[in-house]
């Protein structure tokens, strides 16, 4: 960092990075919705006003959908004292996360732009740009048809350049206009006297026509079921019975988050019975982790050395490599001690080291060859240095009394 200044920057863009990567402006364990909306819009009015430039540019980063948006629509309210320059750079970056924003955000994002009035010559542009390249308009128009027609009427959208002119008869005259050309506009104008039209219309649209024809919700689910979003369907995973119920293979191809808040809103006694389902549906929805180059098992992976190679330099160095990691052989010599005499004048065998001691200078094979220097107990006065034992009379070989012979000597063991 050049200075203190750029340190405090630094840290101010890391809290908000954060806290636009986790905040999602619910109800949580520890914090409630209104005191994580207050904490999180003060973050975003003081990025704006101190760091403009780093607060669009957080648009590119792995923020959620909510901020995102939030950002988006604090930048088009407040784009009077930005530079050319600046307003060109928002305006890419505005686009792209319109982009990549699901469909139902933006139009409540232009909702919300419609209700605050924030109707600028670069809003409408926005507007009218996205509007314009959307792939099926009289899919969205019927879907959210309130959504898409405050939206054109709020950018000033010429309808006849985005669809056919019927788009217009059905947002603004539906009933007036008699039969659609268009398939899915007919099926929502026959939905309205037909039962049968009911089930051929998106899910959302059709269970507000279910309600007028008191269609039961068990008979409305199990025929509906073939238009149902993949999101829609685990939403219905709770009250939507058989008809809607998903399997594990189902469940692993949806988003990691949603699944995620699915699998904690089951109570905990049907998550135990259904813990393995669950735990490989989790798995197969996450990502595969990211590995190093040349790691992997892909063609840049570099291949281990095979341990069946026989070429004599793969001997050796085997051999060395398991002579450096293997423990040393802790092996007792066998070759005879000289005798020597015990006190009591029995033959005895000097001991060789313990296997337990260090290491010791090892011959050619491998083995130990250093002998223990035997302990020499002496009755005379000690030397300097020394302690001096307490006198006691020496032992026989044998377990009792000690025995002597009739001349008054030692016996010796037999």
């Amino acid at each position: 960092m050049k200075s203190v200044a750029d340190l405090v920057a630094a840290e101010d863009v890391l809290l908000f990075v954060n806290a636009a990567v986790a905040a999602t402006g619910q109800d949580e364990f520890h914090t409630g919705r209104e005191r994580q909306e207050w904490s999180v819009d003060f973050l975003h009015e003081y990025m704006l006003v101190n760091y403009r430039d780093l607060y669009a540019a957080a648009l590119v980063l792995g923020i959620n959908d909510r901020n995102k948006a939030q950002i988006v629509l604090r930048l088009l309210k407040s784009g009077a004292d930005t530079t050319p320059a600046q307003r060109a750079v928002e305006g890419r970056l505005i686009r792209r996360a319109l982009r990549d924003l699901p469909t139902n955000r933006v139009y409540r994002l232009f909702t919300v732009l419609q209700r605050a009035k924030v109707n600028n010559r670069r809003t409408r542009a926005v507007m009218r740009e996205w509007l314009s390249a959307r792939p099926d308009p009289a899919f969205e128009a019927v879907k959210y048809r309130g959504a898409f027609k405050r939206a054109a009427l709020h950018a000033h959208l010429d309808l006849a350049g985005v669809a056919d002119d019927e788009l217009a008869a059905f947002l603004f005259a539906p009933m007036k206009s008699g039969r659609f050309r268009t398939p899915l506009f007919e099926t929502w104008r026959r939905a309205h006297y037909e039962r049968a039209a009911v089930f051929e219309l998106p899910y959302t649209v059709a269970e507000g026509f279910a309600v007028e024809h008191r269609i039961p919700r068990a008979v409305f689910l199990e025929q509906i079921a073939p238009n149902l979003t993949r999101n829609e369907r685990l939403r219905l995973q709770r009250s939507g019975g058989d008809a809607v119920e998903l399997d594990a293979a189902a469940l692993g191809r949806m988003p990691l988050t949603r699944l995620a808040a699915y699998v904690l809103a089951i109570p905990e006694k049907e998550r135990i019975e259904r813990r393995d389902d669950l735990t490989g549906a989790l798995r197969a929805s996450a990502p595969p982790p990211a590995r190093p180059p040349g790691t992997g098992p892909g063609p840049g992976a570099a291949s281990p050395p095979s341990s069946t190679t026989r070429t004599p330099q793969a001997a050796q160095a085997r051999s060395a490599a398991a002579r450096s990691s293997s423990p040393s052989p802790r092996t007792t010599c066998s070759k005879p001690s000289p005798p020597t005499t015990g006190r009591c004048g029995c033959r005895a065998t000097r001991t060789r080291c313990s296997p337990s001691r260090a290491a010791s200078p090892r011959s050619e094979n491998g083995s130990s060859t250093r002998w223990r220097r035997p302990r020499r107990r002496s009755s005379s006065s000690p030397t300097a240095g020394t302690t001096r034992r307490s006198a006691s009379p020496p032992r026989s070989c044998g377990s009792g009394p000690r025995a002597s012979t009739p001349s008054g000597a030692p016996r010796s063991c037999t």
